[in-house]
């Protein structure tokens, strides 16, 4: 066994620690949380004081089609909306009496819009909640 050469694990320097390894102290963490929520009411006072209507994202990614199209897509749909267009499809399934396979396929976009609608109401509140206690950091 003194033949074997013995492993020895790399370390690294002090000073090539990685930015994401940082922990924030409670105070850094607060001034992160206002900061998002200031830029977050930013972009919503623009939104809502512009007269075109148009929103934040459209000077970065700009809407190709004409603003006469059908359908808006600048303006969200509500989930009332959503959850009604999505109940069309496994109602007629249903009444249609298809096999519950092509009922349980129609109820996707049933079930997409449900998680779609619980996952937003989570919002900066799960990043309050994610704050955690580094004392001395």
């Amino acid at each position: 066994m003194d033949t074997l050469r013995r492993r020895v694990p790399f370390k690294a320097a002090e000073g090539e620690e990685g930015e994401e390894e940082r922990i924030l102290d409670e105070q850094e963490q607060e001034e992160l949380i206002q900061v998002l929520l200031g830029l977050s009411l930013t972009a919503q006072i623009t939104y809502l004081f512009s007269s075109t209507k148009q929103t934040p994202l459209a000077n970065i990614f700009p809407i190709s089609p004409p603003n006469n199209t059908p359908i808006p897509l600048s303006t969200p749909v509500s989930f009332a909306l959503t959850y009604a267009l999505s109940a069309v499809g496994p109602t007629l399934s249903l009444f249609l009496g298809k096999p519950w396979q092509t009922t349980g396929w129609w109820m996707a976009s049933l079930v997409i819009a449900y998680v779609t609608h619980t996952e937003s109401r989570n919002g900066v509140a799960e990043v309050e909640g994610m704050r955690y206690v580094a004392p001395g950091a």
